[in-house]
C-alpha cells in the first residue's frame, strides 16, 4: 500500500500554511535588551576593598610623580624658555605634573586592557609570541616610568615601591574586570546582530527563515494525512514520514535545476 501524493493545489496549500506559520514566528523587530542575561555580577566585595587600596596607592604614586615632574620641569624650564617658549614656570610645571600623572597611570591601565581584549587575536600566533603585543609594551613603558618617578621621590625604598606595586597589581585585576565587561557586551552584540539578520531576511522573504524548511515538512505531512486515502498512515514511523515528504519536495526539483541526469534524453519522434 502506497501513500497518495499531493496534487499541485494541495502542495501549494501546504506551502502557504508553512509561510503563515513562519511569518508568525518572525515577531517584532529584535532589540538589544532582549539578549541581556541576568548573570552574576563580576564585581565582588573583595574588589571594593581592592579599590580602596588602589585609590590610596594611586594618590600617593601620583603625588610622587608630581614631585618628580616638578623637579624635572624646574631644571628644564630655563633652557626651554631660552628657546622661545612663552610660559610661566608655574604653568609649565603644572602642565607637566598633571599631564604625566594622567599619561602614566591612565595609559598603563588602558594598555593593559587593550592587551587583554586582543588575546583571542593573538591565539593564532606561534606559542612563543602569543603573550606579546604592542599595548603590552606600551603598558610596560608606562609602568617603568611610574616606578622610576616613585623611586626618585627621595623616600625609603619600601615606601617608594609600594604605591606603584599596588597600583600595577590591582590594575591587573581591574583590567580583568573591564575585559570581562567588554566581552559580555560583544557577546550581546553578536546575538543581536544575528537576530537582526534573521529578522530582516525573513521579513523580506519568509522562505529564508531558518525554521522554514522544518515547518514546510511538517505542513506537507499534515496535508498528506489529511487526505481520506492516507488516514492509515497517520501514525507511520519517522523514516516513512521523511521519505514521503521528501518525495513531495523533490517532485518539482527538476524545474529549479536541482536534479542531475537526463541531459541527453530526447523524445521519441512521432510516427
Amino acid at each position: 500500500m502506497q501513500i497518495k501524493g499531493l496534487n499541485f493545489e494541495q502542495y501549494e496549500a501546504a506551502r502557504q500554511t508553512a509561510l503563515e506559520r513562519v511569518k508568525s514566528r518572525i515577531g517584532h523587530r529584535p532589540t538589544r535588551e532582549q539578549f541581556k542575561r541576568e548573570l552574576a555580577t563580576i564585581w565582588t566585595p573583595l574588589d571594593s576593598l581592592a579599590m580602596v587600596v588602589f585609590v590610596a596607592a594611586l594618590i600617593i604614586s601620583s603625588a610622587h610623580i608630581i614631585t618628580h615632574m616638578g623637579k624635572m620641569s624646574a631644571e628644564t624650564f630655563a633652557s626651554d624658555y631660552a628657546a622661545g617658549v612663552v610660559m610661566s614656570v608655574q604653568t609649565y610645571t603644572l602642565v607637566h605634573q598633571l599631564g604625566m600623572v594622567a599619561l602614566a597611570e591612565s595609559s598603563m591601565l588602558l594598555f593593559m586592557v587593550l592587551h587583554g581584549i586582543t588575546r583571542n587575536e593573538r591565539h593564532a600566533r606561534p606559542q612563543w609570541s602569543r603573550w606579546f603585543s604592542v599595548p603590552l609594551l606600551l603598558a610596560i613603558i608606562a609602568a617603568v616610568f611610574v616606578f622610576l618617578a616613585n623611586i626618585h621621590a627621595e623616600l625609603g625604598l619600601l615606601e617608594s615601591i609600594m604605591p606603584p606595586v599596588f597600583t600595577v597589581g590591582i590594575g591587573l585585576r581591574l583590567e580583568r574586570l573591564i575585559v570581562d565587561l567588554i566581552e559580555r557586551r560583544k557577546d550581546i552584540d553578536r546575538k543581536y546582530i544575528h537576530a537582526m539578520d534573521v529578522y530582516e531576511s525573513a521579513s523580506s522573504d519568509p522562505e529564508r527563515h531558518p525554521d522554514y524548511v522544518q515547518v514546510l515538512r511538517a505542513s506537507i505531512w499534515e496535508k498528506l494525512v489529511s487526505l481520506p486515502s492516507n488516514k492509515a498512515f497517520k501514525d507511520a514511523p519517522g523514516g516513512f514520514k521523511a521519505a514521503a515528504v521528501r518525495r513531495e519536495l523533490d517532485r518539482d526539483a527538476w524545474a529549479h535545476g536541482d536534479v542531475s541526469g537526463g541531459e541527453d534524453w530526447q523524445p521519441e519522434p512521432v510516427p
